[in-house]
């Protein structure tokens, strides 16, 4: 299985912003549900993401 598939649609590419996570169960965007404050040592936000359809939840670090 490839790492990352290209996503196009007919009339052309699909654009998506930075920083969007997909179920990797489903293939839905997982929207995010809460954002914790940045880290002071090294400036990194805690972003908690789940999936409308299975419930599964992510964490993804981000600099604000």
């Amino acid at each position: 299985m490839p790492l990352a598939e290209p996503v196009q649609r007919i009339d052309g590419p699909i654009r998506r912003s930075l920083g969007l996570v997909t179920c990797p169960n489903c293939r839905v965007e997982m929207p995010r549900i809460s954002l914790k404050a940045a880290d002071e040592e090294n400036q990194l936000s805690e972003a908690l993401y789940r999936c409308p359809r299975c419930q599964t939840e992510t964490r993804r670090w981000i600099k604000l």
